[in-house]
């Protein structure tokens, strides 16, 4: 398996596998996959080109401006590597939404997904896998109080891979230290995405921590095995 995924939506299936099969083959490959449930949007469609990027506001949790970067500090099995998240002004229609793609760096590996927000709701479309398997999920919704669950299809219909997952938010305006730096008016959501593969059933725990104004700030991944963990080490919002 490659040192740390892509941050959010493409670790899920990268941990599983890994559970399953150590040596398990990440390619870069992107197509849209389906999404379902209670106050979340998605399903398929194809699409492309460049769109203005929605602009920076004080009730923003996901800012998706042109050029705007995070760097993450990620371990697993004792082993850390830091990534590179950034924004390309490159975007994907899904199912007539408006997807910003995020490149991230980790090492010489070069990894896609995308990211859209609209309507207080927060979405990762990850498609890193062979044969085009990824994951799709809300992960945020911003104006919701503390105990707001959600649900959907996070794994789009194949023969190989089934998927779905519930979200809940546990905490919110809370203050968070991350590597020594306070990151104030955070939001914690915990997704909780049941996958089986070939016929094997599988739980990932995802604690994420979001910051107004800055996105995502901590991610936890537990897949009962093996646990990752991101934390943010500096950012620059365009």
């Amino acid at each position: 398996m490659k040192s740390i995924p892509t941050l959010i939506g493409a670790i899920f299936l990268a941990v599983f596998f890994s559970s399953c099969n150590k040596e398990a083959t990440v390619s870069p490959q992107v197509s849209s996959t389906p999404l379902t449930g209670t106050g979340t949007g998605g399903g398929t469609g194809t699409g492309g080109g460049t769109t203005p990027t929605p602009p920076v506001s004080s009730t923003d949790y996901q800012p998706l401006t042109t050029g705007t970067t995070w760097r993450y500090q990620n371990i697993q099995e004792g082993k850390t590597d830091t990534s590179t998240l950034t924004i390309t002004g490159k975007t994907k229609i899904i199912d007539a939404k408006t997807f910003f793609e995020i490149i991230e760096k980790t090492g010489a590996v070069l990894d896609t997904s995308y990211y859209y927000k609209g309507n207080n709701i927060y979405i990762s479309n990850t498609q890193n896998y062979a044969d085009g398997i990824g994951t799709e999920f809300v992960y945020l919704h911003d104006n919701e109080a503390v105990g707001y669950t959600w649900s959907g299809q996070a794994v789009a219909s194949n023969p190989l891979v089934t998927g779905t997952y519930t979200g809940k938010i546990l905490e919110k305006d809370i203050s968070k230290t991350i590597l020594g730096k306070v990151y104030t008016s955070v939001i914690h959501t915990q997704i909780i995405m049941t996958i089986t593969v070939f016929g094997l059933p599988g739980t990932i725990t995802n604690d994420m921590y979001v910051a107004k104004g800055i996105g995502i700030v901590q991610a936890d991944i537990n897949d009962g095995s093996d646990i990752i963990t991101a934390k943010i080490i500096d950012y620059s919002i365009k």
